[in-house]
């Protein structure tokens, strides 16, 4: 909780949130993974193990705001679901018509889905060609904005926010 402003819950609560601080125009968006207690269960174990980061784990989609504070976390997804999935299952990107998301490429469909939103992203590479100076420059800004989700992100977890294994039964 920081001026006053406590992460929303729910969609309404979002939008309220939004509703009464006008000055939020810019939201940073991207997912993060959490610890997972190991399953008993063979089955559950397979569904949970995440082969990119060699354990189990669950994401989280999290929205925040340029002065570091974080807006929504959503629930907990399996780790084998695309962000750009989650961005999809989850009701942010319906709620809120009138800000800038700035994601990154792992929500490159989200331009051509949610062509109503301003979405700010990074320039593709194209296949067997090079970006020009100029799409290189515009990179380089992008992620130095971008660098603003990846401390809140860092924060959470030294904070142990959602850095602490998650230990409720998930079946």
């Amino acid at each position: 909780k920081k001026n006053g402003m406590i992460p929303a819950m729910t969609e309404e609560e979002l939008v309220k949130l939004m509703q009464r601080h006008p000055e939020i125009t810019d939201v940073f968006v991207d997912v993060t993974e959490r610890s997972l207690k190991r399953s008993s269960d063979y089955e559950q174990q397979w569904k949970d193990y995440s082969g990119k980061k060699k354990k189990h784990s669950m994401k989280h989609l999290l929205v925040t705001w340029d002065n570091n504070l974080i807006l929504w976390l959503s629930k907990s997804y399996n780790w084998s679901i695309h962000d750009y999935n989650i961005l999809k299952q989850s009701w942010f990107m319906n709620a809120l018509l009138w800000v800038c998301a700035r994601m990154d490429l792992w929500f490159y469909w989200a331009c051509s889905e949610y062509s109503q939103h301003k979405i700010v992203m990074p320039n593709k590479k194209p296949k067997n060609k090079e970006l020009s100076n100029k799409q290189k420059e515009e990179n380089r800004v992008i992620a130095w904005i971008r660098i603003i989700i990846e401390n809140v992100i860092w924060r959470v977890k030294k904070y142990w926010i959602i850095v602490n294994r998650y230990r409720n039964r998930t079946e």
